[in-house]
């Protein structure tokens, strides 16, 4: 992803960092096999469960907005149709998380729009070339954001987030779990 040159151009020193820091690696460093993901998301899609779209950005080797075009990719290649994985990153989250004002393009209803350059319903790879985004039914300046104020206060917030999230894992771990509901018995080896 940091080096695709549709997203390349967007992506700030920091994001380009992220994707390359590491590899998705498991604690212990060993890599977790991908067909058996790649198999269980084709099951589930098989027997009806909806499949959102998700990359747990930021963990390393991945940031939020480019590595979703990666994870379309990856559903496609578990067996969902393009137009399935799409839907688990519009439609889907949107009635999942019962936001009734969005997750579609129609009257009265939120205008977050996404333009791209060619059928990502044929070749889900084409979502990467956006040729206009839009906000609430508002122009956005893509090229705005890299370097900006905004990416600014996202990396802050990020930051500020892993910091709350590593004080309660090290609270957690002095106390055996019993801080949050847990005791050493419950905790796993």
């Amino acid at each position: 992803m940091a080096a695709d040159p549709d997203l390349a151009p967007f992506l700030g020193e920091p994001w380009r960092a992220g994707l390359i820091a590491g590899p998705h690696r498991w604690p212990g460093g060993e890599r977790r096999d991908y067909g058996v993901v790649r198999d269980n998301v084709a099951r589930l899609a098989a027997a009806g469960v909806p499949v959102l779209a998700g990359t747990d950005a930021p963990n390393p080797g991945t940031v939020h907005g480019a590595s979703l075009h990666r994870e379309l990719e990856l559903l496609v290649d578990a067996g969902l149709t393009p137009v399935a994985a799409l839907r688990g990153a519009t439609s889907g989250p949107a009635r999942a998380y019962g936001m009734t004002d969005r997750g579609a393009i129609a009257p009265g209803l939120r205008a977050d729009l996404v333009l791209v350059d060619g059928d990502p319903t044929a070749t889900i790879t084409a979502t990467r070339r956006i040729a206009g985004i839009w906000r609430g039914g508002r122009p956005a300046d893509r090229g705005a954001y890299t370097g900006g104020a905004a990416e600014r206060a996202q990396l802050d917030a990020l930051r500020a987030q892993v910091e709350r999230v590593t004080a309660a894992v090290r609270e957690w771990t002095a106390a055996g779990g019993a801080a949050f509901g847990r005791t050493s018995s419950d905790r796993p080896e």
